[in-house]
């Protein structure tokens, strides 16, 4: 039961929660607990994380070739509300803006490039919320060269931003209950002499934690292509498409046995999607993966 809020003012409950160390917990179980506690985590949010703890970093390479150094990119801030009266709709601008137009012609038209060219399954870009790093969706994102700033509404956005980071806390938390379960499991076999098999020894998360974070990004994937059944049908055969190569990489089964891709399925042709699709989803999980590391570094 959440408490009683008229015991203080909106304003100093307002203050209590930006001070709450857990921006997951704070949307995903404190914003739900009541129509008065949404209107203050929104509030929160929108003047305390948006304005101070976020940034969208724009990448400027047309092509991830890997490694773990700091690449080109433009890094957007918090400027401003486009609505301050309804706070529905955020604009960021890039960081340096003191310099001349003509050296930046070049920049600002691959920002502007990058920008139109952003899909689902390439955004081209991160979102950072305090230490939360991720790539969802921005939606309405507008790109004003003359301004040299994006726009975007802030709150569908923050939404499928901590919906990720609330998928994969439960997913962890379930992992962590089914190994203790596993463990008990274990202990009594072994109490009674009896021996363990190694399917029966519980995979660490770090181990795990990848597929999870992949099986999350392809479920976002597939509500943005929900009208288009080839994508669906492309998302839904990349564990397939998965379990077709070695541990060296290397495709160990024909494609064409990819359930619907044989010849004189419908889908038959269609496999250079699924490529595509492995390929971008290494692509942004590299780089969402690095810009953690950065961030880590940064924080010592």
């Amino acid at each position: 039961m959440p408490p009683d809020v008229s015991a203080l003012p909106p304003e100093l409950w307002i203050r209590i929660l930006s001070h709450h160390p857990d921006p997951v917990h704070l949307w995903s179980t404190c914003r739900i607990l009541s129509r008065t506690w949404q209107s203050y985590v929104e509030t929160v949010v929108s003047t305390v994380y948006l304005r101070y703890f976020a940034s969208i970093c724009f990448s400027l390479e047309k092509y991830n070739l890997g490694g773990k150094t700091a690449r080109p990119e433009i890094s957007c801030t918090f400027d401003r509300f486009e609505d301050e009266s309804a706070d529905k709709d955020g604009t960021g601008s890039d960081k340096d803006q003191s310099n001349g137009r003509e050296k930046f012609a070049k920049v600002m038209d691959r920002w502007e490039e990058r920008v139109a060219t952003s899909k689902p399954e390439t955004p081209h870009y991160t979102i950072r919320i305090g230490r939360l790093i991720n790539d969802t969706a921005l939606p309405g994102l507008v790109f004003s060269k003359e301004r040299r700033e994006i726009g975007f509404s802030w709150l569908p956005m923050i939404r499928l931003f901590f919906r990720e980071q609330e998928r994969l806390r439960t997913l962890k938390s379930k992992y962590h209950l089914d190994v203790r379960r596993t463990l008990e499991s274990n202990r009594k076999k072994l109490a009674k002499g009896e021996a363990l098999s190694p399917e029966e020894l519980p995979k660490s998360w770090a181990s795990l934690e990848p597929d999870v974070r992949k099986s999350i990004r392809r479920v976002r994937l597939k509500e943005a292509y929900s009208d288009n059944e080839e994508m669906q049908w492309a998302i839904g055969s990349l564990k397939v498409y998965e379990s077709s190569k070695g541990s060296d990489g290397k495709v160990v089964k024909a494609l064409s046995e990819i359930p619907g891709a044989g010849m004189g399925e419908r889908w038959f042709g269609s496999t250079y999607l699924i490529q595509a699709l492995y390929l971008d989803e290494w692509s942004c999980l590299h780089g969402i993966d690095t810009k953690s590391e950065h961030l880590a570094h940064e924080a010592g």
